[in-house]
């Protein structure tokens, strides 16, 4: 009697996996600009879709649904971008001296920062860190205007691809139904019931997983926006809004967002860099504790 062996996965399974995942990690990376709108595409879709429900309860066919919920949506963004286009264009160069002001801001912080720690640290005093670091920060600050206009072009060419968003979202909420029954139609009758469910499992796990980043979203903003007021910061709710946003990313966007804090901080007030300090604590506090309340 023979017994089986089960063998584990080989070399050609893994160097096919990681294969694989280089090269979608590549062509990620060139079609980026489609790869956004589409994930932006996807959250609207699902928290529009409970909306479109509701329509279709009331009687209206999903397709007409669909292009009444977008056409409101349209006309909000429209008339949002109507007031938006005109104060942002006239404020487009202003905006550009902020950052070179914000950047060297930050750079004076971290030099008195680093100043402080020679006066504790004898170590750091005989190395003369700060001074060393100093020619390289002025350096930097004097070609700073240079590293920022390729990144507001950037800006300023991939910002018309976030338009294909609301398009993204208006064929799926119309042509979701037809997309699964057509992948239904494509299994044969024996997994026709597992393909089902496993798509179910997979729309309500995605439409979970966004509705939840966008409650995470909304709570960080109004805590961090509370937090930024009492400390008397400027804009609370623009840096709250902006660093919630920013947190999407993992890791690098809450890094992102206490730096542009700390930015602020240090640069409208000079004289008092516990203000910056009390903004990175102040951060860490509000993540840690909205990321323990929505996922326990």
């Amino acid at each position: 009697m023979s017994i089986g062996v089960r063998r584990g996965s080989g070399p050609v399974v893994w160097a096919s996996i990681i294969g694989s995942t280089c090269v979608l990690l590549f062509l990620l990376q060139k079609i980026l600009w489609l790869v956004i709108p589409f994930l932006l595409g996807l959250i609207l879709y699902h928290l529009l879709f409970p909306v479109i429900t509701a329509l279709m309860y009331r009687g209206m066919h999903r397709a007409d649904a669909s292009a009444l919920v977008m056409a409101v949506l349209a006309i909000v963004l429209l008339a949002f971008l109507a007031l938006l286009l005109p104060w942002a264009t006239e404020h487009l160069i202003d905006w550009q001296a902020s950052l070179v002001r914000y950047l060297q801001g930050g750079l004076s912080l971290l030099d008195h920062s680093l100043r402080t720690l020679e006066q504790s640290w004898s170590v750091l005093a005989r190395a003369h860190l700060a001074d060393k670091l100093g020619i390289r920060l002025s350096e930097l600050s004097d070609h700073a205007e240079q590293y920022l206009e390729p990144v507001v072009a950037g800006v300023a060419t991939w910002a018309p691809s976030m338009l294909l968003a609301p398009f993204i979202t208006f064929f799926i909420l119309r042509d979701g139904g037809r997309f699964k029954r057509m992948l239904g139609a494509a299994v044969p009758n024996a997994f026709f019931e597992r393909t089902l469910y496993l798509l179910h499992e997979v729309d309500r796990t995605t439409r979970a997983y966004f509705v939840g980043l966008i409650k995470l979203t909304l709570l960080d903003t109004a805590t961090l926006a509370a937090g930024l007021w009492w400390m008397g910061m400027p804009a609370p709710l623009a840096l709250g809004l902006v660093c919630a946003i920013l947190a999407w990313l993992p890791y690098v966007g809450s890094l992102l967002g206490g730096i542009l804090v700390v930015l602020v901080a240090a640069t409208d007030f000079p004289q008092l860099p516990e203000m910056a300090y009390g903004a990175v604590a102040l951060l860490w506090r509000c993540v840690c504790w909205t990321t323990s309340s929505i996922c326990p």
